[in-house]
């Protein structure tokens, strides 16, 4: 599972975000005949590019981490790596994906990470869109008058004498 939660700054062009974390994997029997997961928590920095309802972006985070079931004297601090896509349904609700990389590991152990997420984002204080208002448009009809009847010059010829 993963609870995140954070702070976004948006322009039209990117979107800048600081945010904390709370990530845990399930305990599994590994190929290796250890039952262990992992539990982390830290926070990290978000980087997204707006394309329309679309929002691409990468995460670098820092967080303190430990091993579960026979793996729970493995603790470490680790760096972690995601990268994302967004679609926003309205101006508060995205539909999330994200595959998160993450390592950490002491006394010759290391437990390694590769999380592929699904989700949903609520944002709080998003503002509300709202419509343009109608702005009738006033079309001006404009008749051409007829041509008028060019004037030809006429060559005046020498007139008798009165």
């Amino acid at each position: 599972g993963y609870l995140h939660g954070g702070y976004v700054f948006t322009s039209k062009t990117l979107l800048l975000g600081v945010g904390g974390f709370y990530d845990w994997n399930p305990n599994e029997l590994r190929s290796s005949g250890i039952i262990y997961g992992s539990r982390s928590a830290g926070m990290d920095f978000k980087v997204g590019l707006p394309l329309g309802d679309w929002l691409p972006h990468v995460k670098l985070g820092y967080g303190y981490s430990t091993g579960t079931k026979d793996l729970n004297s493995v603790t470490g601090n680790s760096l972690s790596g995601t990268v994302g896509m967004e679609y926003k349904i309205d101006t508060q609700w995205s539909l999330l994906g994200e595959l998160k990389v993450d390592g950490f590991g002491n006394n010759g152990t290391s437990i390694s990470n590769k999380t592929l997420t699904f989700g949903f984002n609520y944002y709080f204080n998003a503002p509300k869109i709202e419509a343009a208002p109608v702005v009738p448009v006033i079309e001006e009809v404009f008749e051409e008058e007829p041509p008028k009847p060019a004037a030809v010059p006429v060559p005046v010829m020498d007139a008798p004498p009165i």
